[in-house]
């Protein structure tokens, strides 16, 4: 079990933090906003979305590796990106 939440941890710092940034970079330069402005939404929403992502992923990848079927973790997986990515697309636009 140490070695799995060892890669659970790892995959939340580096991929959650890597996603979260890329995402909101990627929406304010297709919307057309300045560094600054981009800079602004990162001080304000990067770490209450990073936050969320600890809470969602570690628990959803305990619970895919131990309980759902080898042959269901894509779809289920596919399933939880989606609304993941929802959750973050709505952090990126949302007024602060």
């Amino acid at each position: 079990m140490r070695p799995a939440a060892f890669k659970i941890g790892l995959d939340s710092l580096i991929n959650g933090s890597v996603s979260i940034l890329s995402s909101f970079s990627l929406w304010s330069l297709l919307d057309g906003d300045s560094v600054e402005s981009l800079r602004s939404k990162l001080q304000k929403k990067f770490r209450e979305t990073w936050l969320m992502d600890w809470k969602v992923w570690p628990l959803y990848n305990l619970l895919c590796f131990s309980m759902i079927p080898l042959s269901l973790r894509p779809l289920s997986s596919g399933f939880a990106s989606t609304a993941w990515n929802a959750f973050i697309s709505h952090q990126s636009q949302r007024v602060a």
